[in-house]
């Protein structure tokens, strides 16, 4: 990497290879006709490398705001059953992704939809996977707020959406949504609940 003179990144691609002067056709001096030389290209790599940059930049960004909010993306494949997250929807699931990677550490990670519909207790998982069967059948999208079991047994409420990803003939090949950790919100909301219902109970 170097500088021009108006101060703006250079990249360059080096690159390299065995040459043979005498077997080219190239006039060389005659010392140097008999010598195995090495031929050298510089290629001007600046508009890959911005790109590249950019490219990092934008993924740290979207990162960050996953972070914030509290919420990741999924896709399910539905030839192969498998599963990819980005890495909040895996921190949600209580697993850590290490920067820059799109799978878990873990050997023993949640990625496959029979083990992530596991992670819904009770009558919530059969929630689950009737929207899931929905949106694999007929295209319809969902939208559910239900509990959750991470990796490590946490409790959590989690809001997961879905919509179908259809191929060029329009048959549904994969469905992808996102999934948010509501727990704080849902908490507050069934605690102003119990108040509520409380007061009911007393005003009677």
């Amino acid at each position: 990497q170097e500088r021009r003179a108006d101060g703006k990144r250079l990249y360059s691609d080096v690159r390299g290879a065995p040459w043979q002067p005498a077997d080219s056709g190239v006039l060389v001096p005659e010392d140097a006709r008999s010598r195995r030389l090495r031929m050298v290209a510089i290629l001007d790599a600046g508009d890959r490398n911005e790109l590249m940059e950019s490219s990092r930049e934008q993924a740290e960004l979207f990162s960050a705001a996953e972070r914030v909010a509290r919420v990741g993306g999924w896709r399910l494949d539905l030839v192969t059953g498998d599963v990819v997250r980005t890495a909040a929807a895996w921190a949600i699931h209580g697993i850590v992704v290490p920067a820059g990677d799109g799978r878990p550490a873990a050997s023993d990670a949640r990625t496959n939809i029979v083990s992530t519909l596991e992670c819904y207790p009770g009558e919530a998982r059969e929630t689950a996977r009737a929207g899931l069967a929905a949106c694999a059948r007929d295209g319809q999208p969902f939208d559910l707020e239900l509990p959750f079991l991470d990796v490590n047994g946490r409790s959590l409420w989690v809001r997961v959406t879905g919509r179908p990803v259809r191929d060029p003939d329009g048959a549904v090949v994969a469905l992808q949504g996102a999934i948010q950790d509501i727990t704080a919100s849902k908490q507050a909301e069934l605690a102003l609940r119990a108040t509520q219902e409380r007061l009911q109970a007393t005003i009677r």
